[in-house]
């Protein structure tokens, strides 16, 4: 098996468990983004690190993490 267009391999390190889904985020956004071209919706501004981190707490609980 090999890595194609269609299916890019990306390697994820699993030292922590935050930094990998962190990683696989990053990878699924980034490739969404390149996909949808000039059609990628733009960015919302996040006002402040409490709302920055408020929002990545509840991803984490989504998530089952529940710590950082």
């Amino acid at each position: 098996m090999s890595e194609s267009e269609f299916a890019p391999w990306t390697i994820v390190e699993g030292t922590s468990k935050w930094l990998a889904r962190k990683k696989i985020f990053e990878t699924i956004i980034g490739a969404m983004e390149k996909r949808l071209g000039p059609d990628t919706p733009p960015k919302m501004e996040i006002a402040g690190e409490a709302a920055k981190d408020a929002e990545l707490r509840e991803a984490m609980e989504l998530l089952g993490g529940g710590r950082l």
